[in-house]
């Protein structure tokens, strides 16, 4: 059998969370993935009104008799995991047990353990770069992708040696002395060996899950005719190769990350869903050519800036993970298309259109002055106005005239059809086309 891949076609927040919930629960997969990224990334389903965000935790994790794998592309801090496992038992309880839980989540023994002192790390780093700072969200997988990179890291498959504890508390000590000497100027505003305390009981509370090769366990599963969807996290925008460099995350986004993240080889490969927003948001620093930030410039009687805020507030646009309100613009087809191409997308899904209702025109970039390419900072986007929409979709679930007509314009343009269209917020405002 195949695994197919949903991933994110521009600066994340597009909302894979709810896409693969949705996908999960209509295509007959055994099993969802995580394969890169850590806690930077936050997977937000709505259920019954009840929000969870989901960061290292696939979100497949309500679909009965299925698995959960967290594969080796992923970082993992012990105690943002433990809080999620905890949350989903406190929030869902008619839904998952800690019983449940353990039977269905997979973790790799490749992945690597985010430590306090890496998030410590990340924030004076941050600090210390000032106006150029890239706007990380903190979590510290910058410095534990360094660290892994750098061959001293520490893996989920070594939890049980005899030494571990050791060689983590000599590696967190020796991140603190850098921070010490690297930025003398600052002081600690923690009790650092509380917080090391801490992470050691949710060392504890990880080696109550199953923990394997989980390279060798998908590719038995695949062999033996099993289906899973592999759940890309960020936006291939922020790809560390392909994104808005130094603007970007620290791993691969696009779908060369599913290869490496998981240990399976392209043959296994089945479908590629592109996931986008019907407008353009993207947070941290970094170019973004159709952002709505002119106080000069005026659309329908407002400025560029006012309408920005106003998709912003309508929209919800705040980090999951930070909190941190997201830049808004018009939608960038010049910046699909160019991600479509690198990842091989073959459907699209379409969210967020319902936060457009009631806007009369609506500007859509549809090629770039001077013949830019994307990624490029220089890029100045050409605009073309459409028919705005009152409601994208009736009571009936039949879809307004002038949405259809964007919907086609759409997918003339990156040649790939629309599949699946998001309604609303919560999981079962899914319209499947």
């Amino acid at each position: 059998m195949k695994a197919d891949v949903l991933l994110g076609l521009q600066w994340g927040d597009e909302g894979k969370g709810k896409a693969v919930d949705a996908i999960s629960n209509k295509e007959n997969y055994n099993g969802g993935i995580r394969f890169q990224g850590g806690p930077n990334a936050g997977h937000s389903i709505e259920f019954d009104a009840v929000k969870t965000v989901l960061h290292t935790i696939p979100s497949n994790i309500f679909k009965k008799n299925s698995e959960s794998i967290i594969a080796n592309g992923v970082l993992i801090d012990p105690v943002i995991f433990r809080q999620e496992i905890l949350n989903l038992v406190n929030n869902f309880p008619d839904l998952l047990t800690m019983e449940e839980l353990l039977k269905k989540i997979v973790i790799s023994n490749k992945a690597h353990l985010i430590l306090p002192s890496h998030k410590i790390l990340d924030k004076y780093q941050e600090v210390k770069k000032g106006k150029n700072k890239v706007g990380t969200t903190l979590k510290g997988i910058g410095p534990t992708t360094a660290d892994k990179i750098l061959r001293v890291g520490l893996r989920t498959g070594s939890i049980n040696d005899p030494d571990f504890q050791e060689k983590a508390k000599e590696l967190y000590y020796e991140h603190l002395s850098i921070i010490s000497s690297k930025f003398p100027e600052m002081i600690f505003d923690v009790d650092t060996k509380a917080l090391f305390n801490q992470w050691l009981d949710a060392i504890e509370f990880l080696k109550k899950f199953r923990i394997t090769d989980t390279a060798i366990y998908l590719n038995e599963a695949i062999n033996n005719g099993k289906r899973f969807l592999g759940e890309g996290a960020q936006g291939t925008f922020l790809d560390i190769d392909h994104g808005t460099y130094p603007g970007v995350t620290a791993s691969n986004t696009s779908i060369g990350g599913f290869f490496t993240g998981t240990g399976m080889s392209p043959k296994h490969l089945g479908k590629v869903f592109g996931l986008f927003k019907a407008y353009t948001t993207r947070v941290g620093e970094g170019p973004f050519p159709t952002e709505l930030l002119s106080k000069n410039k005026r659309f329908l009687g407002k400025t560029e800036k006012e309408w920005g805020v106003i998709i912003q507030k309508i929209g919800k646009e705040f980090g999951a993970t930070t909190g941190r309100p997201r830049r808004c613009g018009w939608l960038d087809l010049v910046l699909l298309k160019y991600s479509c191409m690198i990842n091989g997308v073959t459907e699209l899904i379409m969210t967020k259109a319902d936060i457009l209702d009631g806007i009369p025109k609506l500007k859509v970039c549809v090629a770039y002055e001077n013949n830019h390419n994307f990624p490029d900072e220089k890029a100045i986007p050409i605009y073309k106005t459409i028919e705005g929409w009152k409601k994208m979709v009736d009571e009936d679930g039949k879809f307004d005239e002038n949405f259809l007509a964007f919907i086609k314009m759409v997918e003339k343009y990156l040649d790939l059809p629309i599949t699946i269209v998001s309604t609303g917020p919560d999981r079962k405002d899914i319209i499947y086309r």
